[in-house]
């Protein structure tokens, strides 16, 4: 099952003691998240369930990039 990982579009926690930070989509083929993101980008224009999926996410608050993130491993 894919999850996200191997791509480095998994969110990686940044925390210690008290700190909660953001967590950040990192990993070590950034080549291959570069064409997913611009994929996906492609897709919220012309697919119709990830525009959907991506704009119900938009609705409910999400960021940006969290909502893009999601359609990507969506």
């Amino acid at each position: 099952m894919y999850d996200g990982t191997l791509v480095g579009v998994a969110p990686m926690a940044r925390e210690s003691g008290q700190f909660k930070g953001r967590r950040l989509i990192t990993g070590d083929r950034t080549s291959v998240r570069c064409v997913l993101y611009m994929a996906t980008m492609i897709d919220l224009q012309y697919n119709p369930p990830i525009k959907v999926f991506y704009h119900n996410l938009k609705t409910k608050g999400k960021p940006t990039k969290v909502a893009i993130t999601a359609s990507i491993k969506k």
